[in-house]
């Protein structure tokens, strides 16, 4: 019986490492497409389009109301440069910042402990801003399911 439980423990350590590293490659690749158009050229050309209405119309009014809320109207400029937008109105530095997040976070799945599950934490809240991105975009429901998942 002993054995048995051995062969268990082996076979879940095997499964959950399987689906930590398709978990990390998705994250990896997902987030090199964000920082680089040398993956996938036309993929980042879509998120780049994406990003564009995103930043627009779902995320700069949430920063702009948070910062008001918390009285630190002063620093929105530098607030909106270092977060979502260069004044270029693309929105491609709040796409890199999320990839490279995305970069950093798969790596990190993989060195277990703390980190493991801090990057699962950051991952988590991200996939959840995206949802609701998705969701506010009126997007098509498959869309929202599948990030959701």
């Amino acid at each position: 019986r002993d054995v048995e439980g051995h062969r268990t423990e082996l076979r879940m350590g095997l499964i959950k490492g399987a689906l930590t590293l398709m978990l990390v490659f998705t994250f990896l690749m997902a987030g090199a497409n964000k920082v680089s158009d040398q993956i996938h050229p036309e993929t980042h050309e879509f998120l780049c389009k994406g990003f564009k209405q995103y930043g627009e119309h779902v995320w700069h009014g949430h920063l702009k109301d948070g910062v008001k809320a918390a009285k630190q109207e002063e620093h929105l400029p530098m607030l909106e440069l270092l977060l979502l937008d260069d004044g270029s109105k693309t929105y491609k530095v709040m796409m890199k910042n999320i990839g490279f997040l995305e970069i950093v976070c798969a790596v990190m799945l993989m060195f277990g402990g703390v980190a493991e599950k801090l990057s699962s934490l950051i991952l988590f809240c991200l996939m959840c801003g995206a949802t609701y991105t998705h969701h506010v975009r009126s997007e098509p429901m498959v869309v929202t399911s599948v990030l959701a998942v």
